[in-house]
């Protein structure tokens, strides 16, 4: 999991951990990135962060960054667009990570999940909203409905120990069912 934008800062690491067990404990293989643990606004220079997210797509059934930032723009012209296509590997994430996720899909013609980042992935979302890891496990030729929510969140920020996890664990991908192979429709339908 790079961070292509901005790493998570020391105090929030404990939360990032909690991220990674919850997918770890759904039978997920997940694995840090260097950059996902340097705070700032951005963990390294634009060439390194690069790198690190081709190396990720590489390795990886899908690249879940631990959330946006304001600098994911940097990596356009570093990143080569062809091999992350064909990597087949899903990209998920929303806020600064959808400039990255409309150029790969727009250039390639892969498909991308605008969805939850690693940060927010094991709680609670809006109830118009569908997991990545349940549109990703879609047979081909199935398809889902996702709405627009009114607002981000039904309730004020507070402590990320008192937000309410998912109440239902994800489902997980299917193998070789990664963009390149997954029907269109059913990715983007609704």
């Amino acid at each position: 999991m790079p961070a292509p934008s901005m790493g998570v800062p020391d105090a929030l690491h404990e939360r990032l951990h909690a991220a990674v067990t919850a997918l770890r404990d759904q039978g997920f293989d997940p694995h840090l990135r260097p950059h996902a643990t340097i705070s700032g606004l951005t963990p390294a220079p634009a060439r390194e962060r690069a790198a690190d997210l081709q190396a990720a797509f590489i390795r990886a059934g899908a690249v879940l960054p631990p959330w946006g930032g304001k600098l994911a723009i940097e990596l356009i012209d570093d990143l080569d667009w062809d091999a992350l296509a064909e990597a087949d590997t899903w990209f998920v994430g929303w806020s600064d990570i959808s400039t990255l996720l409309m150029p790969l899909t727009i250039l390639t013609g892969v498909a991308t999940l605008h969805g939850a980042n690693l940060m927010d992935e094991p709680w609670e979302l809006p109830t118009q909203f569908r997991r990545w890891t349940e549109v990703a496990g879609l047979s081909h030729g199935d398809s889902f409905t996702q709405h627009a929510a009114p607002r981000r969140r039904s309730r004020p920020w507070v402590d990320w120990n008192d937000e309410p996890s998912t109440a239902t664990p994800p489902t997980k991908p299917r193998p070789g069912g990664g963009p390149r192979t997954a029907s269109r429709s059913a990715c983007v339908a609704g």
